[in-house]
């Protein structure tokens, strides 16, 4: 642990410290991601009843490096700004590590708090270590995941087209027959067994489309664009999936009382990139 102050102004002795644990090394290979955390209470988290029990939320916004030894590295020289009561607060922060499991696209990391962090009745304490938990998906996992759907979409559409087929048939204008000199049906209606394998073919068809659906991310709870990271992916692009989880490892204090890891927020990401999406939208 850092001797950090706990004086939340930039002292000499802090700088330097911060400088020498969020350094990047000249030869490691990072990507900037600008992370949003929304700290405050959750349903069904294990904190103590009055922990932000008004409702109120500290929002934390900074730049962070991802690099390809799997740290995360605050910029800013590991300083955190928020607005408190009192005008802004600046706090520090320190690097952490993430992990990514490209099997189900599990996507996490920690940083490290080593100052008490307030804003109403919202807190955390000093010497926290968050675990921010989400998802992450490569540009050829999403194009992977819509080929998937649109398979799915395109069997249903073929299957309603022939449930609608019976219904038109059956409802289809009689044509004259000269033979017999009467009105009859246009088109021979199938037996209701091939019919009704029809309708359950759609309904087949209709839940493996909705299965198809709920494995992939919709756009609106992604990242606005898409941003590099390193040693993931083809082309080491990837969006990062919004409403991620925010936790703070057990440890003492008043961590104690919880049986596992407390949920204490929520987080999102946006790639730095110089595009226009790559600017902080609350």
């Amino acid at each position: 642990v850092l001797p950090f102050f706990s004086s939340s102004y930039k002292t000499g002795a802090v700088v330097a410290a911060l400088t020498m644990t969020n350094s990047l090394p000249r030869s490691t290979k990072s990507a900037t991601w600008r992370i949003a955390l929304n700290i405050g209470r959750e349903r069904f988290t294990s904190m103590p009843s009055n922990w932000a029990s008004s409702g109120a939320r500290m929002p934390l916004v900074f730049q962070c490096n991802f690099t390809d030894d799997h740290e995360i590295i605050p910029l800013d020289d590991g300083y955190v700004r928020y607005t408190g009561r009192n005008g802004e607060v600046v706090k520090p922060v320190v690097k952490g590590n993430w992990s990514y499991t490209p099997e189900n696209q599990d996507f996490s990391f920690t940083l490290y708090f080593p100052e008490c962090m307030s804003r109403n009745d919202v807190s955390l304490e000093a010497d926290t270590t968050i675990l921010c938990q989400g998802k992450l998906y490569t540009v050829q996992d999403m194009k992977e995941l819509n080929g998937v759907f649109y398979d799915a979409r395109r069997k249903t559409d073929e299957a309603a087209k022939d449930v609608t087929d019976i219904t038109k048939r059956r409802m289809a204008p009689k044509k004259w027959d000269k033979d017999q000199e009467k009105w009859v049906k246009r088109y021979k209606e199938d037996s209701m067994f091939v019919n009704l394998g029809k309708r359950l073919k759609l309904v087949m068809a209709t839940r493996e489309e909705q299965s198809k659906s709920s494995q992939r991310p919709k756009d609106a709870m992604l990242s606005l664009d898409s941003g590099p990271f390193p040693g993931i992916g083809v082309d080491n692009n990837v969006f990062i999936e919004k409403g991620g989880t925010v936790k703070v490892v057990k440890k003492g204090g008043i961590w104690s009382i919880m049986g596992s890891d407390a949920v204490v927020g929520s987080w999102s990401a946006e790639p730095v990139t110089g595009k226009a999406a790559s600017y902080y939208r609350p």
